[in-house]
């Protein structure tokens, strides 16, 4: 129980972290995005969640949970670098798409553990 508590504690610090604080202070006070920009981003990583929870939910339970959340934190990695130390809109937005399937993907996977 105390793998599970934790597991889940270390995905809600990752999809929370990154929905909640990545727009403003990152993207706003770090990279000085403008109003739009961040609106922009926003709605594009919202997307990616979306997509990200019903796919990797289907793929829970095609696949199974292990194989689905190894997946979703496949993406997560490969997407952190981009993710974290884009400079330009472009690589950004593809960014936070990508990185929120992953994201999203994890919580889907990990719903019915």
């Amino acid at each position: 129980m105390l793998y599970g508590v934790v597991m889940m504690a270390a995905f809600n610090f990752l999809s929370y972290g990154m929905q909640d604080i990545y727009v403003k202070l990152f993207l706003g006070h770090q990279l000085h995005f403008n109003h739009s920009q961040m609106v922009n981003a926003g709605l594009i990583f919202n997307a990616g969640a979306v997509i990200g929870g019903v796919l990797f939910g289907y793929l829970s339970e095609k696949i199974g949970r292990r194989y689905a959340i190894i997946g979703a934190c496949a993406i997560v990695l490969i997407t952190l670098w981009p993710w974290s130390h884009g400079t330009t809109f472009a690589t950004i937005a593809i960014a936070t798409f990508f990185m929120q399937i992953g994201a999203q993907g994890l919580g889907a996977s990990c719903r019915c553990i």
